[in-house]
């Protein structure tokens, strides 16, 4: 029986709808082809196998990004904590449909982080060269390199033993320099200096700091900074950086030092350092200013104990909580009510302004404090969820502070799944607007330049979600059943994976006009998608993610074999 293939797609791309029957099985067919058009853009690898796709930007004028993917993953031992694959290069005159086997191997068996190969992190320095980990042949080993991939050299960073349990490098905010966790900082010139951190080790700024032990003993610690094309230098004698912090009149460093007292004792101080005139200023010795919050490797929090102009410390211990203002040596401390069950707390941002809440077993109290004002209690329970597609994890508030999402108002049962609400932050005892159904959960949100936002809601996989545009102000909702994700936002659109089905794993890629919710379908059988950042990876502020002419690049994996299986990529229309 012989089947026909449908032309290629020309002209304008078709609305969205739910895929029909794509395969029809014949006892003489060798082979079945789809009965779908073919996607939008140009087919460059045709491979069911394919893991992930992205962009690196080449950071150069009128060279465009490059485009990566990543072939299956693999298991390199019973001992590993995450997947391997590996790692290959699209040249930009890549013949339509070619194998793999054309396409540029990078790095073999490189770690994919949380056993994820579609969110391999493509790292690149502000000159556009790619930093990779890969394993070194027939070893347990791996080695950091640099790749420049418009020349094509290489340089070997470092080397690690084992099974990695996390990047074996940072790089420096400014992306002109990387540390390897092994302890050397490299400089964009190739210059480089080797640390003995013994410590912890993060970028604040350009300049590398870490702790250096001195001794068999933890307290016998130093606190040393390399600046760009610089060597090693101590800071401190007996301190420790515990985080960075950043304030109106520069970044500043919490540290710690350890004193022996006349009786053999050992207390723990802390103290506001500046590391441009590396002045220390004192900070009371009954405060206690080790939060045990998370570290990161640029020893920044994500929500530190400063307020967000830095001039306020948050100091708690045995359930009292004081704020110190380490400029005027101010000290207050407000009832927050912190006896009995749990509480967390945030800054809001733009605000010098604490929101602290309380859980107990049967009502949530949310305390917010404003310096030299009486403490508001509200009966909230601030809900928090993540600024998309790449923002603070976890936050109650918007980015900028003006709204905040609560999962409980008075009335409200709080078992099993409270809806998410949102109220304006200036307000907090004021309206709050439902923004998720009953019955549904959430754990993310997207913002529009005008203030609205895209919140995703499922009921029994997150791989299926509905959404709703909401504006905070008035509590109007638009709802979008797409039953999939949300990949890229716009300034008018949104590009998502709609229908997802859970058992291929795979769904219809569309754009979805956020003002009348119209679809347009630009592939079938879609898995993973990429959107090209453009030349930079410093997308300049307001930029809109998704004007016509962005390049995508999307994985195709139809149900049975297919021509139209593996890498394409397209511009937006």
């Amino acid at each position: 029986m012989a089947m026909r293939r449908r032309k290629p797609m020309v002209g304008p791309v078709r609305p969205c709808s739910r895929q029909a029957l794509v395969a029809i099985l014949g006892a003489s067919v060798g082979a079945c082809l789809p009965a779908g058009d073919a996607p939008i853009g140009r087919h460059l690898v045709s491979d069911r196998t394919l893991t992930g796709v992205h962009f690196s930007p080449s950071e150069i004028d009128g060279i465009p990004s490059h485009v990566l993917v990543t072939g299956p993953a693999q298991e390199v031992g019973d001992y590993s904590t995450s997947p391997v694959a590996d790692l290959y290069a699209i040249p930009e005159g890549a013949t339509s449909g070619a194998a793999l086997d054309e396409a540029k191997l990078l790095a073999a068996r490189s770690p994919v982080p949380q056993g994820a190969p579609a969110d391999y992190p493509v790292q690149t320095d502000i000159r556009g060269r790619l930093l990779v980990e890969r394993s070194v042949s027939s070893t347990w080993d791996y080695e950091l390199v640099r790749i420049d991939l418009v020349t094509g050299a290489e340089d070997l960073l470092g080397t690690a033993a084992g099974d990695l349990w996390g990047p074996m490098f940072t790089l420096s905010p400014g992306r002109t320099r990387v540390f390897v966790g092994s302890g050397t900082v490299w400089d964009l010139d190739g210059e480089h200096a080797s640390v003995d951190t013994r410590g912890e080790a993060g970028f604040v700024g350009e300049d590398l700091y870490y702790n250096q032990y001195s001794g068999s003993d933890n307290q016998d610690r130093n606190l040393w900074r390399v600046k760009p094309r610089g060597q090693p230098e101590l800071l401190a004698s007996n301190a420790f950086i515990n985080f960075a912090f950043a304030t109106d009149l520069g970044p500043r460093l919490l540290l710690g030092r350890y004193l022996s007292t006349v009786n053999a004792t050992v207390a723990l101080r802390y103290l506001v350092f500046d590391p441009a005139t590396l002045q220390e200023i004192p900070i009371p010795p009954d405060l206690y200013m080790d939060q045990g919050l998370p570290w990161n490797s640029k020893f920044l929090l994500d929500s530190p104990p400063a307020s967000p102009d830095g001039h306020w410390l948050l100091s708690q211990y045995s359930g009292d909580v004081t704020f110190f203002n380490w400029i005027t040596s101010e000290i207050q401390q407000p009832a927050l009510g912190t006896s009995g069950g749990g509480y967390s707390w945030e800054w809001r941002p733009q605000h010098e302004e604490l929101w602290f809440g309380r859980f107990l077993s049967t009502f949530t109290t949310l305390s917010i404090w404003k310096p030299d004002t009486d403490v508001t209690t509200v009966q909230l329970a601030p809900f928090q969820n993540c600024q998309a597609p790449a923002g603070r994890c976890v936050s109650v508030f918007t980015r900028d502070g003006g709204h905040f999402f609560s999962s409980f108002r008075p009335g409200d049962k709080p078992y099993p799944l409270p809806p998410v609400y949102i109220g304006s932050a200036d307000d907090p005892a004021g309206p709050l607007y439902q923004i998720t159904p009953d019955g549904t959960q959430v754990d993310s949100h997207w913002e529009l330049a005008d203030s609205r936002v895209l919140v995703g809601a499922w009921s029994d996989d997150k791989s299926r979600q509905n959404y709703y545009l909401v504006d905070p102000g008035t509590g109007v909702s638009q709802a979008f059943a797409i039953n999939g994700q949300v990949v890229a936002l716009g300034h008018t659109r949104a590009l998502a994976l709609v229908d997802w089905q859970l058992d291929r794993k795979t769904g219809d890629l569309c754009l979805i006009d956020l003002a009348t919710g119209a679809q347009t379908l630009l592939a079938e059988n879609v898995y993973t998608v990429a959107v090209d950042p453009g030349t930079h990876a410093d997308v300049p502020p307001g930029m809109n993610a998704l004007a016509a002419g962005t390049r995508i690049a999307f994985l195709v994996r139809n149900p049975f074999a297919s021509p139209y299986d593996g890498l394409w990529v397209a511009e937006l229309p």
